[in-house]
């Protein structure tokens, strides 16, 4: 899960202009905000696979005896995406000394 935000920081952080701790506080939050709606409202159990708090909740990795695979690869597929996409922008950017 840390190793997803870090990369979700990371990607978004190379389409910045300027230094900011903002958005990747921004992003842990409405995570974590995100599981707590999803565990008050079962409703809206789609909205799993947007936040990683929700594959590495310990009562539903012991209720589906095991890992939850599907939002695990969906989550680093996004990460993934996401990452490749700002790395390449950063290449191209034009960096002030």
């Amino acid at each position: 899960m840390n190793l997803q935000v870090a990369v979700l920081c990371f990607g978004i952080s190379c389409f910045k202009k300027r230094d900011n701790v903002v958005p990747g506080l921004g992003i842990v939050l409405a995570f974590y905000f995100l599981n707590l709606f999803i565990n008050v409202n079962r409703q809206t159990a789609v909205l799993e696979y947007l936040t990683p708090y929700y594959y590495t909740d310990i009562t539903r990795i012991t209720a589906a005896k095991g890992p939850l695979w599907r939002s695990i690869g969906i989550g680093f597929a996004s990460s993934g995406a996401l990452l490749f996409a700002g790395f390449g922008y950063y290449l191209r950017k034009d960096l002030s000394i």
